[in-house]
């Protein structure tokens, strides 16, 4: 039986929220709506207030940024993965 440090716990919760974050952002730049139903009822679930919501070029931004990171944090305390060596 294996037993994780909670170390490499938290780096694979981080990595996975940073992963899903990834996703939202690359889901709303290409329009999608979720969790809401509207444009209007996704800017009041997401940012509370207002009536823009960032460009699909800033929703790919802040993925591209999420991804970049993610990968650089697995490429500097988890090498082996990136090579696909588990």
């Amino acid at each position: 039986m294996t037993v994780f440090s909670p170390q490499t716990i938290i780096a694979v919760v981080t990595t996975t929220v940073l992963f899903f974050l990834s996703l939202i952002h690359i889901y709303w730049g290409f329009g999608g709506l979720w969790p809401g139903t509207t444009k209007q009822d996704l800017i009041d679930k997401v940012f509370g207030k207002g009536n823009q919501f960032p460009s699909p070029f800033s929703c790919f931004f802040v993925a591209t940024g999420s991804a970049v990171y993610l990968l650089k944090r697995l490429e500097v305390n988890h090498p082996k993965i990136l090579n696909g060596n588990f």
